[in-house]
């Protein structure tokens, strides 16, 4: 009987017990728990301005998990949500080849109460400035990255046809670019440089070709040119209209025409402030719209302009850089114009300022003698660097030189003088402290185009790379 009843009592007991565990499984696999996060952890040459972002199992308190984060070197967050995943943008970039550790704590609660059971510590590294760039010109071109640092470039893509063309985000941490297709169009792409995720935007429909891509600052949407094949007179397939198109970056969305329908536009580019400019040849103007207020009835602001998109944002997007036509008056027949080489037109800069639509011409004269082209604001705001040739005998160069001004047109000084050479694509370092630029000897066109870089002031020119071009910097 005595056993009978330890039995009798051992069941009940050993019933609770289940419960009790059952109860503890149960709300250990209902706490919170840290899925994912971005940057990894030990990654190594993520850009000074890449967001941090963590995705939980459930969503949480917002509050309560800024109240258990610590970041090291700490900054200015901008912290926003969508749904379990919460994204820290900032506007202070990191310090090059620094470490920046995350340390969650335990504690943080879920919007059920439940608190993360553990703290989770993960650092990574902030690598240096680097020039991205296409390479090598004329082949199947990939787009590589190189700091001033290393012995060569570090391929970022890798496409079975190559890369026509790329441009970097306002932030420098996501590449969009156009992948050539055996059939002649091309796939948008979008390459994450804090995860290493490459994913399809958009693909140019059959016998269609985009190219031209363009990031706005936000990431909301993607600017393109696309045209479709003809058949020309003679037989072969030659390309059609351009048109400038608007991609909402949305699951399932579709293009929409960022100008009219039967112009033709072209050259994508985004202020900082997220109004989109392209050029319209059937207005022969600078079209400037906001793409969120895009109709049938919207009427956009237009810059006159003969050049095309040649142009440059400054950093707070209130002032836009770009070069026009500019007629020199006929010279009178009495009059000694030697020393001039005789042109229909000059090409100068004008800056337009959008907060009080004032025009300003920056080439130094309503007639000065010059072309100016590829205007380039520095990111500290102070300082355009633009490519000038002298359209007198006396100053003329084959190539266009270096030169840099106040951003008023004042204190305008060269860098470069060298005559057979020719300068383009200028892009400033992150920091304003350097400038790279593509560079080729224009009395010998058979040798590949070279970036380089230089000083601010002109000082130690030395080369990247021969056969790249397109250079741009990744902070």
């Amino acid at each position: 009987m005595q056993i009978r009843r330890e039995r009798r009592v051992s069941l009940p007991l050993l019933g609770a017990l289940g419960l009790i565990f059952g109860l503890l499984i149960a709300a250990a696999l209902s706490t919170p728990r840290v899925k994912s996060i971005n940057p990894q952890h030990a990654s190594t040459q993520i850009p000074a301005f890449a967001p941090i972002s963590i995705t939980f199992s459930q969503r949480m308190d917002p509050d309560s998990v800024m109240e258990h984060l610590s970041i090291d070197p700490s900054t200015e967050f901008t912290p926003t949500w969508d749904e379990k995943t919460l994204t820290l943008e900032h506007d202070d970039p990191w310090p090059s080849g620094s470490t920046v550790t995350i340390t969650l704590s335990g504690g943080a609660r879920s919007l059920g109460i439940l608190p993360l059971l553990s703290s989770k510590t993960w650092s990574f590294s902030i690598g240096d400035p680097r020039v991205a760039y296409l390479y090598p010109a004329g082949q199947h071109a990939e787009i590589y990255a190189r700091s001033l640092s290393d012995d060569q470039g570090t391929p970022l893509t890798e496409t079975p046809l190559g890369v026509f063309d790329f441009s970097l985000s306002y932030r420098g941490t996501q590449i969009a670019y156009s992948a050539e297709r055996s059939d002649g169009g091309t796939n948008l792409r979008m390459l994450d440089l804090v995860s290493g995720d490459d994913r399809r935007l958009y693909s140019s429909p059959e016998g269609n070709r985009c190219e031209t891509v363009a990031v706005s600052p936000g990431g909301e949407y993607l600017a393109f040119e696309c045209f479709e094949f003809q058949v020309s007179e003679g037989g072969p397939l030659i390309p059609g209209p351009r048109r400038v198109w608007i991609l909402r970056l949305e699951q399932g969305e579709q293009p929409f025409l960022a100008g009219q329908d039967d112009h033709i536009t072209t050259a994508p580019q985004w202020s900082p402030s997220g109004a989109l400019t392209f050029y319209d040849s059937m207005s022969i103007s600078i079209v400037i719209v906001d793409p969120a207020q895009v109709t049938d009835l919207t009427v956009p602001k237009l810059l006159p302009s003969a050049m095309g998109n040649i142009s440059s944002w400054s950093p707070d997007g209130t002032v836009l850089v770009f070069a026009e036509m500019v007629i020199p008056p006929p010279h009178p027949e009495s009059d000694d114009h030697s020393d001039e080489i005789e042109l229909d037109f000059y090409t100068h800069l004008y800056s337009a300022d959008l907060s009080n639509d004032n025009l300003d011409d920056l080439s130094g004269g309503e007639f000065a003698p010059v072309e100016d082209a590829s205007p380039a604001f520095s990111p500290d705001g102070l300082t355009l660097a633009f490519a000038r040739r002298y359209m007198d005998q006396a100053r003329f160069t084959l190539g266009r030189q270096i030169w840099l001004m106040d951003v008023d047109g004042s204190n305008a000084r060269f860098l470069t003088n060298e005559m057979l050479i020719n300068h383009s694509a200028l892009a400033w370092s992150p920091d304003s402290s350097a400038l790279a630029f593509m560079r080729f000897d224009r009395s010998n066109i058979s040798q590949p185009a070279e970036i380089w870089v230089m000083d601010s002031n002109g000082d130690s020119p030395r080369m990247l790379v021969q056969g790249g071009y397109l250079p741009i910097w990744i902070p």
